[in-house]
């Protein structure tokens, strides 16, 4: 049986580097928005992906808005709860929790115990990458600006 879920990211990835190809009218670039569309959506790497890509331009927004550096990277932690939100909806797409067939005690608890296990590390993984990306940016912004000013 084909996995649905990657046909989708293909689809998406697609989609992505079709518009990307428009946009900025070089191929490189939708092939690279190809490859990582189809990983943020067709597999699990969507919890790394997709949160780093967000904070990134939530940080950018941010900056944009408000012109304080810090200011809009301390902000931009808020995202954090949207980002577990979202990781946790689409955490149970992907570890599954169907048991199959009878089984004893122990072997309930064991795999009970390792897909949460599992799921904590998914919305964890997805936390880090998000405070990576959005501190990333603001210490991009602040050596910049520094260079900027010599």
């Amino acid at each position: 049986m084909a996995n649905p879920l990657f046909a989708l990211g293909i689809v998406i990835g697609l989609v992505v580097g079709i518009l990307i190809w428009r946009r900025k009218k070089k191929l490189l670039y939708g092939i690279i928005g190809f490859f990582v569309a189809l990983l943020a959506v067709g597999t699990p790497l969507h919890c790394i992906i997709v949160p780093a890509v967000a904070g990134i331009w939530i940080n950018k927004l941010l900056y944009k808005r408000i012109k304080r550096n810090w200011t809009s990277f301390l902000i931009s932690l808020l995202g954090i709860f949207l980002i577990v939100l979202v990781l946790s909806g689409t955490g149970k797409l992907y570890i599954p929790i169907k048991a199959e067939g009878p089984m004893g005690l122990g072997e309930a608890l064991a795999k009970g115990i390792g897909m949460a296990l599992a799921y904590i590390l998914f919305i964890l993984s997805g936390i880090v990458s998000y405070l990576f990306a959005s501190l990333g940016v603001s210490i991009y912004r602040g050596i910049k600006k520094k260079k900027a000013s010599l």
